[in-house]
């Protein structure tokens, strides 16, 4: 299991959390999550913290 990262031409990469696996000496893919919606979560999480911190 790994995270790629899948460029998009005019939108931000896709971040993907992916599987692969040999079969007929070919490698296999398969996408198990799209987690480009968490990135943004993520961000906005980070900045609300940044805001309630108290000084």
């Amino acid at each position: 299991m790994y995270i790629e990262s899948i460029p998009n031409r005019n939108s931000p990469p896709a971040i993907l959390l992916r599987e692969s696996w040999r079969e007929d000496g070919k490698i296999r893919k398969r996408t198990l999550a799209n987690l480009s919606a968490l990135r943004n979560c993520r961000k906005n999480t980070n900045s609300t913290r940044l805001r309630n911190r108290r000084p």
